[in-house]
């Protein structure tokens, strides 16, 4: 499966294979703004300050270059300002009738989503009142047990409530955070591999923490482990084997991936 824009880990000849500057077009954060759709075989990024005005596409089955989607608009959902770089893209197959992609992005704490049967960017709205989140890097996943994406940002010592966009489009606030949601530095945020909750690497504070969907509670479960107590990782969850995998960039070839199975 695709974890970047720039490299994908063959799990039959386990080894990772470098799609270094496929599109020819810029690339983008990685760690953020890129979401693998399986329902389409395609895997989408938003360029860095987007000055191309597409979104760069890579057909998963071709393994090869499939052409572009427009880039989200710059004055969606109230305001002018361009959307700025830092802003999670989450692919939720169950909003729409083929699915959508939603952009949250931190330039005015905007949500938007680009309906895949229309190919056009819709605006689901603004959520920069005193609870929820604003000015941060955002991050984000889909939750298949739960059916929904969450999207946002917020700080152990700053709390602040992530938007859960369900499948029928309306949205919802979740509990405050209690640990650093947030892309790169702060952590990694992704869905339970095996049931309906969502799990915290933070790096800032340490901790391994879940959220959890019915009872809308976040909840410190453990120290983080060392070995991937660092800033340079990005980590995916596997259903099928109910474990996280976590790649770890390390420089002179000292780069590892660890498989991390949750016990809660």
């Amino acid at each position: 499966f695709p974890v970047t824009i720039s490299a994908q880990f063959d799990f039959v000849l386990n080894e990772w294979r470098s799609k270094s500057n496929w599109s020819g077009i810029r690339g983008g954060h990685i760690y953020r703004s890129t979401c693998v759709i399986p329902e389409h075989r395609r895997v989408v990024y938003v360029p860095a300050y987007q000055t191309n005005g597409v979104c760069p596409m890579w057909d998963i089955d071709s393994n090869a270059y499939a052409g572009t989607l427009p880039a989200p608009p710059t004055n969606i959902s109230s305001g002018t300002s361009g959307w700025q770089v830092g802003g999670a893209l989450v692919w939720h197959p169950t909003l729409g009738a083929q699915g959508s992609i939603v952009w949250a992005n931190k330039s005015l704490s905007r949500v938007a989503r680009f309906d895949w049967a229309t190919q056009s960017w819709v605006s689901v709205g603004r959520f920069d009142g005193t609870a929820a989140w604003s000015n941060q890097h955002m991050a984000g996943h889909y939750n298949p047990f739960a059916q929904a994406a969450i999207v946002g940002a917020g700080t152990a010592t700053t709390p602040r409530s992530l938007v859960i966009v369900e499948s029928d489009g309306s949205t919802r606030l979740s509990a405050p955070t209690i640990s650093n949601i947030a892309a790169n530095s702060n952590g990694n945020f992704v869905p339970h591999p095996t049931r309906s909750a969502s799990i915290s690497l933070c790096i800032t504070t340490g901790r391994i923490v879940s959220y959890e969907w019915a009872s809308d509670t976040w909840v410190d479960r453990a120290a983080l482990p060392a070995a991937i107590n660092n800033v340079n990782t990005i980590v995916a969850s596997l259903p099928d084997s109910g474990a996280l995998l976590i790649a770890k960039y390390g420089p002179s070839g000292t780069s590892k991936t660890y498989v991390y199975r949750p016990d809660f």
